[in-house]
């Protein structure tokens, strides 16, 4: 685990983990590694939020990375269904991952309704796209049915839980009400799936799930036998360079709503990685130049 979090924080998980006796387990690759976005996200959303009460940002962190865990857990559990079946054992410790996370909501936010109100919102959201993936998987929805704006909406429902980052903070911050991190948040995190996706397209033909990019490329639904055709597709179609281009858009739209918020923290955030896009757009470049020597 990470052994420098800030002191607020590593106290509130102190006394959370004392709390279940060694029933709540922390990830040690989870929300609260030194590497983690998590932890750092609240601080960023609170500078957009003058009128933020700071003394309870240790205690929003830790629920929210322990809500974070809880899903990425549950994601996991998802994608290796069937190479990992004995990771539902998990389930009664993201249980609890779940069960600390609401209870210190609920002792933060009371009967608040704009915070509630946001998780129920974008928790239909986000169980909305994993239905909707898992019918293309399953075949219950044809693969062709799939657009790409429904694709794009998968995407962006499935990362949409983010947002709450922002309803933690607006919930404590009179007049209570969202400034617009909330679609930094998303803007950033959507980006960063267009690349995961365009890292992981092996994975998703794998099991079957449908992402923009597979389904930019792949008119019918691919298998493990059409590995090497659909990896030419993606670079020489011009498919790569596409999903790029999307996640460029997120982040100029993330760096626009974050500067015109004086988010400073959030304008670098973008700007890094802007700059970061510049070298995988030259990758990119490097391995379309690669196949089209390979295939003179």
């Amino acid at each position: 685990m990470n052994a420098t979090l800030a002191p607020a924080v590593a106290a509130a998980l102190d006394a959370h983990l004392a709390r279940w006796r060694g029933r709540l387990l922390i990830s040690p690759r989870g929300a609260f590694d030194e590497r983690s976005s998590i932890l750092k996200l609240p601080g960023l959303v609170a500078e957009a939020y003058p009128s933020f009460d700071g003394t309870k940002l240790g205690e929003i962190v830790v629920a929210l990375s322990l809500f974070s865990d809880g899903i990425v857990a549950y994601d996991d559990i998802i994608d290796y269904a069937k190479t990992m079946p004995n990771e539902a054992r998990r389930l009664p410790h993201i249980a609890v991952l779940f069960s600390q996370a609401y209870r210190t909501f609920a002792e933060l936010y009371g009967g608040a309704p704009g915070f509630w109100n946001a998780l129920e919102s974008y928790f239909i959201d986000y169980v909305d796209a994993l239905n909707a993936e898992a019918a293309f998987a399953a075949g219950t929805r044809s693969w062709e049915s799939a657009s790409e704006a429904e694709c794009l909406a998968i995407a962006t429902g499935k990362n949409g839980l983010v947002r709450l980052v922002d309803a933690s903070v607006a919930a404590l911050a009179p007049p209570y009400a969202s400034r617009g991190t909330d679609i930094i948040l998303l803007a950033l995190f959507v980006a960063n799936q267009m690349v995961d996706d365009l890292r992981d397209w092996r994975e998703d033909v794998r099991d079957a799930n449908v992402s923009l990019l597979l389904r930019r490329v792949c008119p019918v639904k691919p298998s493990t036998a059409d590995v090497a055709e659909v990896g030419r597709r993606i670079y020489l179609g011009g498919h790569a360079q596409h999903v790029l281009g999307i996640a460029e858009e997120h982040l100029r739209r993330a760096h626009a709503v974050a500067s015109s918020l004086g988010a400073r923290g959030f304008v670098a955030v973008a700007e890094e990685r802007l700059a970061r896009m510049q070298g995988l757009r030259a990758r990119v470049d490097r391995e379309i130049e690669s196949l089209r020597s390979g295939a003179a």
